[in-house]
């Protein structure tokens, strides 16, 4: 909806600027050939259209190198995911027996002071 409301008013604005620059201006490429006519309007919305065609290309060429970067750390995370793959997987070797007696245990959380609030700390008994 948006989109199609934007649309109207800009194409209302270049129907606008269309109709006000109706006059011919002689564009001249070379002083050997004749000059051309051509409306006000023609040469303004060429200019427009020309400058942000240039400053896409632009904005694409200087953005090559973060291109190139984000393909190269595509290409290491598929080659760490691949070597995780290839790891031995600890679930069926006896190293779950070392790591279960190696391994600290944290505390059992305690239970919140209110169920409408479970950030607060506990009431203290006094």
């Amino acid at each position: 909806m948006i989109k199609s409301i934007f649309a109207f008013i800009l194409i209302i604005a270049i129907s606008g600027l269309c109709i006000l620059n109706r006059t011919h201006v002689e564009l001249v490429w070379s002083p050997v050939h004749p000059a051309y006519l051509i409306p006000l309007y023609l040469v303004i919305l060429l200019s427009i259209s020309i400058g942000f065609f240039l400053g896409a290309v632009m904005t694409w060429v200087n953005q090559a190198p973060l291109r190139k970067k984000n393909k190269d750390n595509k290409k290491t995370i598929k080659a760490l995911e691949k070597k995780i793959e290839e790891l031995p997987d600890p679930a069926n070797t006896n190293q779950t027996d070392k790591a279960e007696k190696t391994s600290l245990s944290l505390p059992a959380p305690k239970k919140p002071f209110s169920d409408f609030f479970p950030a607060l700390p506990h009431k203290k008994d006094t």
